[in-house]
């Protein structure tokens, strides 16, 4: 079912060298400007340890979620798998490998492994990388970086699904078209309607009472952000106020008051949990999260059998 060589050959195509470090620039240069005009890092100097780590670690939570392990992983995926079989087409190589003794499974099964196993690396160097960043830049001690390091698992576990995700439905996508560009554009829409667009469909839905059957059950968004937040939650994270509003904004997971989260860096303390918003369970979410992929890529599988590349 694999093919020693197309994997090989696919795997060394996504971990050349210039397409990590073009990724890691694309990766770290968001981080290394909200380190440098976070206000929030200038305050920490006169503040507890414990507040410190609380606070440190609750904004790399919300920037682990929007962007180390969301988006920007979600694009990479996105850019892999939307060339698996449409670069093949276009480049007219993909009549190469149909006649050789090679079934059209092993080719397109063959390429999505070399994907995930890519991915995978991509998304644990980018962590260790990301974490490294935050803790030169906000000088954090032993003790809060210990936190990050123990917590870092649950962030890699997060980052998994996601790329299995959107790399999914950017390989099914690639088996329909002839051309990169074309696999690629539909793919970046979703992520734009994922994470900002149903941001206002939410809000809309709600105010309207109208978020329910199928506005609520293609709200993605949600089910990342309740996985997200409930996987964090089991490892013993607890949420600042200020990501959880954020992150409530993005997914709606949070009950977020009108007028917002007021934050008190003088007192030493932190503010209470804002309210979980269930609209479906943990357990639904998940489930959702991983058998969209399955049939994602069962889909891709058929219509790569069917499709006609003579």
């Amino acid at each position: 079912m694999i093919n020693k060589a197309i994997f090989e050959k696919t795997f060394s195509d996504f971990t050349r060298l210039k397409t990590i470090v073009v990724y890691l620039v694309f990766l770290t240069v968001p981080l290394l400007i909200f380190s440098g005009v976070a206000s929030e890092g200038k305050l920490f100097a006169v503040t507890s340890l414990d507040l410190k780590a609380e606070y440190l670690f609750g904004f790399f939570s919300l920037f682990s979620f929007v962007w180390i392990c969301g988006i920007a992983l979600a694009l990479l995926s996105i850019y892999f798998c939307a060339s698996l079989i449409s670069q093949e087409v276009s480049d007219r190589t993909i009549l190469l490998l149909v006649t050789k003794p090679v079934k059209r499974v092993e080719i397109f099964m063959s390429k999505f492994l070399a994907f995930i196993l890519a991915i995978l690396l991509y998304s644990a160097f980018s962590l260790i990388v990301s974490v490294y960043i935050w803790a030169s830049a906000f000088e954090l001690d032993i003790f809060s970086l210990g936190i990050f390091i123990t917590k870092m698992p649950l962030f890699f576990v997060y980052s998994v699904f996601v790329a299995l995700f959107f790399g999914s439905m950017s390989a099914a996508t690639s088996t329909v078209f002839s051309n990169k560009v074309k696999s690629i554009i539909p793919m970046i829409i979703l992520v734009i309607i994922t994470f900002f667009v149903y941001i206002q469909i939410r809000g809309i839905a709600r105010s309207m009472d109208a978020y329910t059957g199928v506005l609520s059950a293609a709200d993605i968004g949600y089910d990342f952000g309740n996985f997200y937040i409930s996987l964090l939650e089991s490892g013993g994270v607890k949420f600042i106020p200020t990501a959880q509003m954020i992150i409530g904004g993005f997914t709606g997971v949070y009950d977020i008051p009108d007028d917002g989260v007021k934050i008190d860096y003088d007192h030493g303390f932190v503010l209470p949990s804002l309210d979980r918003l269930y609209y479906r369970s943990t357990a639904a979410s998940l489930l959702k999260l991983t058998i969209l992929p399955i049939l994602l890529t069962a889909a891709g599988l058929f219509i790569f059998s069917k499709r006609d590349i003579s």
